[in-house]
């Protein structure tokens, strides 16, 4: 379920090339595949060290040429601190909001976030799949504490579509075990960031944080036994003999 306008943007930007290998990443992909609650974002990602300015500027060019008028919205916060790097924070993320109201990320991820996207398409961008939104989100639950993220989670572990050993596991594959901690942390809180827009208005009988949060603590504990049970057969696999 989109925001009328935020499909309205969809169904131009899906079809451009310019945007070709570049995937629809957040909770806008994971509505079109559940319908589970309003989206307003276009989140998108693509699978490369660096963003592909040449590609960006012309989909800019083409999306104002058709009325959808892209204006910059980088965080001040962002390019100053890739300022004292000497890197260029626009190589790696640019954010937009188009038609005044749509917000519109592009970003080349971080490599425990690679690892984790298939190749894009080279015609067009194409939507995350399932998986892959799973384990994106297992990631960023364990840098920000946002309220819908916590419900995108909630919504995919109670309909049974992951299981919790599934977050465990993801960290495992993206090669950062040590961050699965942090966001269980995070998850079992049931303390989002001062800066949370909530996400109460975006669907019809919203759990509350409270519910979601001892949810997140029953699934830390089922991971907790299940990681328990498998080093025990692992260890007693590995046990000499005689």
């Amino acid at each position: 379920m989109l925001r009328p306008d935020t499909q309205k943007l969809w169904d131009y930007l899906r079809e451009q090339s310019a945007l070709a290998n570049f995937v629809l990443v957040g909770g806008t992909a994971l509505s079109m595949h559940l319908e589970h609650r309003l989206s307003e974002d276009l989140d998108f990602m693509v699978p490369s060290a660096r963003l592909p300015h040449t590609s960006i500027n012309l989909l800019k060019r083409r999306a104002a040429a058709a009325g959808h008028r892209f204006v910059a919205n980088d965080s001040p916060a962002g390019l100053l601190e890739f300022e004292d790097t000497g890197l260029d924070f626009l190589d790696y993320q640019q954010d937009y909001v188009v038609g005044g109201s749509v917000k519109v990320s592009l970003v080349a991820p971080d490599h425990e976030v690679l690892v984790l996207l298939r190749a894009g398409d080279p015609a067009r961008p194409r939507v995350a799949s399932l998986e892959e939104i799973f384990r994106l989100k297992c990631i960023v639950c364990a840098n920000r504490s946002k309220t819908r993220d916590w419900l995108d989670m909630y919504v995919m572990l109670q309909r049974g579509l992951f299981q919790p050993l599934d977050i465990y596991r993801t960290f495992e594959l993206a090669g950062v075990p040590s961050k699965y901690d942090i966001a269980m942390q995070r998850l079992c809180s049931g303390e989002p960031s001062v800066y949370d827009e909530g996400y109460e208005s975006l669907l019809k009988a919203p759990p509350s944080v409270a519910a979601m949060r001892d949810f997140f603590v029953g699934a830390r504990d089922k991971v907790e036994e299940e990681v328990a049970r498998l080093k025990a057969v692992a260890k007693a696999h590995t046990k000499p003999h005689g």
